[in-house]
C-alpha cells in the first residue's frame, strides 16, 4: 500500500501465519500486497499471533501513533458481556502503548458503539465503547461514517462476509494528555447522582446563608467550584424541594420540614470521567456540605451513575420531569 512518506504500517492478526491462511483464502496474497516496498519505500510489516488486548507485549510504550481496529468481535455468536470484554481490554492495552498525540481508530456497526444511540436507555443496550474509553484515559475526540471500501471477509472468525445494514461508524480516540482544549460537548462523558440536603433555616442563618441560596442560587456549584479539578465541569440542571413527610411518611417531620433534591451532573470536558472519578467529586462535595453548611444530608455515599454520553442528558431530564409531573 501506499502511505504518506516515512510512515510505517504494521498489520497484525490473532491467528498464527499457517492457522490465517488455512482460514482466509486472500491472506498470503494480502501479505504480500503489504510487505513489497512500495511508492513510499517504506517496508511494512505483517505480524501474526497478536493479541489485541497485549499489545504491550509486542510495542514499546508510547511507540505508536496511530491503532485502527476494524469491527472488532470475538469469535462467537453475538454476547454484550464477552463483546465489551473485547473492547475494554483492547482500550487499555492500546492506551499503553499510544504516543501522546496518537489516535485510536475503532469501527464499529449500528448498536455496537453506544455514541449513536437516540437515548440512555439504548445506549444501556450498546457495547458503551467511549465510557470504556474513558476508563483506560482516553477521550472519545470525533465519531464520522466509515465508508467501507475493501472486502469484509472475516466473520466469527470464518472466511465470509458479515452484513452491515447501515453505514458503520469510526469513532476516534485520544490520549487526555495529548488535548491541548476541551472535546465537544456531544463526546464527552458524564456522571451523575442526587444531592439530597434537608433544609434547616436556622443553622443555614447562624453560617450566614439563606434558603433561597440554595433553592434559586448557585451557592452548592460554588461550594464545589473550588475543589474541582481542571478539565471536570459540575452542573446542577434540576433541584425540587419537597416536603419530607412525603419522602419519608413514617417518620415524625413536622409539615414545614423540606428536603432539597438536586441533580448533579460531573462531566469530563479535558479529562476522562469514570463513575470512580464521579464518586470521589460526590464524596467532595457531601464533606463541603458538612463543613461549610452544616446540613443534614440524607443518601449520603450513595454511587454516581455509570458514565454515559452527555448528549443524553436532556432526555434525561424529560424523563424525570415527567415522572415528577404525573
Amino acid at each position: 500500500p501506499t502511505l504518506t512518506n516515512g510512515v510505517k504500517l504494521i498489520a497484525s492478526v490473532l491467528e498464527d501465519e499457517s492457522m490465517h491462511q488455512q482460514v482466509y483464502r486472500n491472506s498470503q496474497q494480502n501479505t504480500n500486497a503489504i510487505i513489497s516496498p512500495g511508492d513510499d519505500h517504506e517496508q511494512h510489516e505483517v505480524q501474526f499471533g497478536v493479541d489485541a488486548t497485549r499489545l504491550e507485549d509486542y510495542f514499546e510504550p508510547n511507540s505508536v501513533d496511530r491503532i485502527i481496529f476494524n469491527f472488532p468481535h470475538w469469535r462467537g455468536k453475538s454476547n454484550h458481556r464477552h463483546n465489551r470484554l473485547l473492547v475494554k481490554e483492547f482500550l487499555s492495552s492500546s492506551a499503553k502503548v499510544l504516543s501522546k498525540n496518537g489516535e485510536i481508530h475503532v469501527a464499529l456497526l449500528n448498536g455496537q458503539g453506544g455514541w449513536e444511540e437516540s437515548s440512555l436507555e439504548d445506549w444501556k443496550r450498546t457495547w458503551t465503547v467511549p465510557m470504556f474509553a474513558n476508563e483506560a484515559g482516553l477521550l472519545l475526540d470525533r465519531v464520522k461514517l466509515f465508508n467501507v471500501d475493501y472486502n469484509l471477509s472475516s466473520y466469527r472468525g470464518s472466511d465470509r462476509p458479515f452484513s452491515k445494514s447501515q453505514i458503520p461508524r469510526r469513532y476516534v480516540f485520544q490520549q487526555s494528555n495529548g488535548l491541548d482544549q476541551s472535546i465537544q460537548e456531544k463526546y464527552q462523558m458524564s456522571t451523575r447522582h442526587e444531592l439530597r440536603l434537608e433544609l434547616d433555616r436556622s443553622i443555614l442563618q447562624a453560617k450566614g446563608y439563606s434558603v433561597d441560596d440554595l433553592t434559586e442560587g448557585n451557592l452548592i456549584l460554588n461550594l464545589l467550584q473550588s475543589k474541582l479539578q481542571s478539565g471536570i465541569r459540575a452542573e446542577m440542571p434540576l433541584r425540587e424541594v419537597i416536603p419530607l413527610q412525603h419522602v419519608n411518611p413514617g417518620n415524625d417531620y413536622s409539615p414545614e420540614s423540606e428536603l432539597l433534591v438536586c441533580l448533579m451532573v460531573y462531566s469530563g470536558e479535558s479529562q476522562p470521567m469514570t463513575q470512580e472519578l464521579g464518586n470521589q467529586i460526590r464524596a467532595r462535595l457531601e464533606d463541603l456540605v458538612d463543613e461549610q453548611l452544616g446540613l443534614k444530608i440524607h443518601k449520603r455515599n450513595y454511587q454516581v451513575s455509570r458514565a454515559f454520553p452527555h448528549k443524553f442528558l436532556e432526555g434525561l431530564l424529560q424523563v424525570v420531569i415527567a415522572s415528577h409531573d404525573s
